[in-house]
């Protein structure tokens, strides 16, 4: 058996079925390149199609804290001319974050609803922190109203720096002249982006940490957040639901069955109240399914969460209901996956959109070019990462060797790049287990049937693949780790080690 000595490894054969939502959910990215940093930055973006953008991401200058806001501007029109009139524009939200890094992408968990038109001009964006703490990177270029990032249906231009909120602008209002560049991502739907709705639970009588509930959809919906009845005190707050959607009944001890969608960090409820804390969700129900949630805090000390226990008695009574979807009862749970509880309703509101079309999706199959060294190992690190679709990955077929052998699945548990992450195993999660008998030597073996892994539209998914077993089951092939080892209109899967 042969090891190099610096491994660069990819999966030799690795069939993946993927199942990819085309239905409307995209992301445009810029270059990363960043040089220079400020409070914000103003850009314009402009539609080539009926669009509503939804979320932005951004990189923070540091790990401190900051509090972030998102601005358009009021009329509709580009941000040139009204860089320090703050009377023009609108806030659209504001998001206190701690920074993990200086220079990942992170989002802001602003829940955006700016709905465009291919026929509408311009619209001026704002993107800043309030100057205190840390602030936000970007690029120095020399093409102010160039472009700078596009897809078939959503371009962003060149912009300015600013001091918060309309002080100094640096770059300048020149076309072709010096600019300020924003770097991250923008989040948007295409098509038919249905009516917002709120649906209200009943007061609240307790407290807890937390609790699982379903949320049951009597037409098309997409649940975009939730606010949460909350004592009095300063949180971390996530959610999570089911990897391969459904009910949380049937997983409610399977930790790694779900997947974190949403957390905000150091929210401040200064009373007892109903909050909307700023998850930027997106998470589809189709009509007549159910789809489990699990909305808790990660901070030690008492329960902050309020929780309903005077109307509902059974698992699955109904909490609220309106036109479109209905709330079931859960249970209280602790974190994280903690103990399971009495039955509860969930407190607070849920933010959905209603009267969308029929979600569609397609499956492709990604293969892997065959090995060119008799190269074999006990486990392998790569990455997925997708395109502009959300894509959920359903099964791994690995080419392996003869004998039988348990084989894990984990994943990075903040959905990012395996690397620098191969000796830390807090940071990973152990998303499958499968025990396979190969009865013939270097056979392509299909791997974990039941695998849901999702991918949002530019998100990347570091993965380990592992046997348990003695021995080195696993071919693979050699390669330069970080770049596309195979790819297809969806996504791609990058060499690791």
């Amino acid at each position: 058996m042969r090891k190099s000595l610096q491994p660069s490894l990819v999966v030799v054969l690795m069939l993946l079925a993927v199942s990819a939502t085309l239905s409307a959910q995209y992301v445009v990215s810029t270059p990363l390149d960043y040089n220079n940093s400020q409070d914000g930055v103003m850009f314009d973006v402009e539609a080539n199609s009926d669009l509503r953008i939804t979320g932005i991401d951004v990189i923070a200058t540091g790990t401190g804290t900051a509090t972030w806001e998102v601005w358009r501007v009021t009329d509709g029109s580009s941000f040139v001319g009204v860089e320090t009139d703050g009377s023009a524009w609108t806030l659209l939200g504001s998001n206190t974050l701690t920074a993990a890094s200086s220079s990942a992408l992170m989002p802001l968990g602003i829940a955006l609803d700016i709905e465009m038109s291919g026929a509408d001009p311009a619209l001026g964006l704002y993107v800043t922190t309030t100057g205190i703490g840390t602030n936000m990177r970007y690029t120095s270029g020399a093409n102010f109203a160039g472009l700078r990032a596009q897809t078939p249906h959503l371009e962003i231009f060149e912009g300015v720096g600013k001091i918060y909120p309309f002080a100094s602008t640096f770059g300048g209002t020149t076309p072709g002249g010096p600019s300020r560049m924003f770097n991250g991502r923008i989040h948007y739907e295409l098509g038919s982006t249905g009516d917002p709705a709120t649906l209200i639970t009943p007061a609240a009588n307790a407290s807890g940490t937390g609790t699982t509930f379903d949320i049951e959809a009597q037409e098309n919906v997409t649940i975009e957040g939730f606010s949460i009845e909350l004592n009095a005190g300063t949180y971390d707050l996530e959610v999570w639901t089911p990897a391969a959607g459904g009910s949380s009944a049937s997983i409610l001890n399977n930790a790694g069955a779900w997947i974190l969608v949403g957390s905000v960090s150091g929210f401040n409820a200064p009373a007892l109240g109903v909050y909307n804390v700023g998850f930027d969700l997106d998470v589809p129900i189709a009509a007549g399914d159910p789809r489990g949630f699990y909305v808790t805090r990660n901070l030690a000390g008492a329960g902050g969460f309020r929780l309903n226990t005077t109307t509902v008695s059974s698992v699955g009574d109904t909490v609220a209901v309106d036109e479109s979807i209905r709330i079931l009862a859960g249970n209280a749970r602790g974190y994280p996956f903690g103990l399971v509880g009495a039955v509860v309703g969930f407190g607070g509101e849920v933010h959905y959109r209603r009267n969308l079309p029929a979600q569609s999706t397609s499956t492709s199959t990604l293969t892997i070019p065959a090995a060119n060294g008799p190269f074999v190992a006990g486990g392998l690190f790569f990455d997925l990462a997708s395109t502009n679709d959300f894509v959920q990955i359903d099964r791994i077929d690995a080419r392996m060797l003869l004998g039988t052998h348990t084989v894990e699945l984990w994943t990075v548990t903040d959905r990012t790049t395996h690397i620098g992450k191969e000796t830390s195993m807090g940071l990973w999660t152990r998303q499958a287990v499968d025990t396979v008998v190969v009865g013939t030597n270097d056979t392509v073996v299909p791997l974990f049937s039941d695998l849901r892994i999702v991918l949002e539209p530019g998100g990347v998914q570091g993965c380990y693949l592992i046997s348990t077993s003695a021995g080195f089951p696993f071919s693979y092939d050699l390669g330069t780790q970080g770049t596309p080892y195979a790819s297809n209109s969806q996504f791609e899967i990058i060499t690791g080690s």
